[in-house]
């Protein structure tokens, strides 16, 4: 066993270091799964009962972007793009990445779907300056913050202009986060 290399090699220390490294992984992947089945029964429950909104709030995304992972920021706008609510905007600020394929792509994705915007900032001025700037150009009732890792669930602003349009009244509303990792 793994244990038995472990004492072999490094003693009683490494023994010990590699039942915990093995218990460890063995509660995460029972974790994960654990949360697997949790999300998804919670999210079949809510599909039953989505409520529908046929128009409601404009809603400004604004979503600062430096040097991302593609595939992250590709995940990000598409689930905005994916929303059941169509009444958005997405506002993306290249935040001065220097990256040619990044500002070809961003620009790509607005030719695509009119409701995205770009702006590209000259020089890197922070996740502040850039929020900010797309600030500037929303012209939603609501604004919405996501960071270019992150994803909306689809029914996300759905949800908000449902809650919106039943309480007139509503001024801000959060919406909670889950991160996973496999490590």
């Amino acid at each position: 066993s793994a244990a038995m290399r472990a004492a072999r090699s490094d003693g009683c220390g490494g023994a010990i270091r590699q039942v915990r490294a093995t218990l460890h992984e063995r509660r995460t992947q029972a974790s994960f799964k654990h949360y697997d089945r949790w999300i998804a029964k919670r999210l079949e429950g809510r599909e039953k009962r989505r409520p529908e909104v046929h128009q409601g709030p404009l809603f400004s995304v604004v979503v600062p972007v430096f040097k991302p992972v593609r595939k992250h920021v590709r995940e990000c706008i598409s689930s905005v793009r994916r929303q059941l609510y169509s009444h958005w905007e997405l506002i993306l600020v290249d935040d001065g990445s220097e990256d040619p394929a990044l500002t070809r792509f961003l620009k790509k994705v607005s030719r695509a779907d009119s409701r995205v915007r770009v702006v590209a900032l000259k020089t890197n001025r922070g996740i502040g300056a850039a929020t900010n700037a797309g600030l500037e150009l929303a012209q939603g009732a609501f604004v919405c913050f996501l960071d270019h890792d992150d994803a909306l669930t689809r029914d996300a602003l759905l949800l908000a202009a449902h809650h919106l349009l039943q309480d007139p009244t509503t001024d801000f509303i959060y919406g909670d986060e889950d991160k996973i990792s496999q490590h």
